[in-house]
């Protein structure tokens, strides 16, 4: 992935690497299923209707969910309506 800041002629990017929810249990915490006893705290500062909706594919089979706090955010308006729906 890419993170810009935008600073007019001192403009600045970085690039990062990026990780699925799904990789960081399974590859690098190696958290077992079922996902019983697992509580994960979330905030992506306005872009849980990105996020959200993709949890729904590793997920939809399980039997037992991870908990999860996730911060929610005003400019959570921002989503479109599909992805809107996805997050409920």
């Amino acid at each position: 992935g890419k993170v810009a800041q935008d600073r007019g002629a001192r403009s600045m990017t970085w690039k990062v690497r990026c990780y699925t929810l799904q990789d960081i249990f399974e590859n690098y915490w190696r958290i077992p299923k079922p996902y019983e006893d697992v509580f994960v705290k979330i905030d992506v500062e306005s872009y849980e209707c990105k996020l959200i909706p993709s949890f729904y594919d590793w997920l939809k089979e399980e039997r037992f969910l991870p908990k999860m706090f996730i911060s929610f955010h005003p400019q959570i308006e921002a989503c479109i309506e599909e992805e809107f729906e996805g997050v409920l």
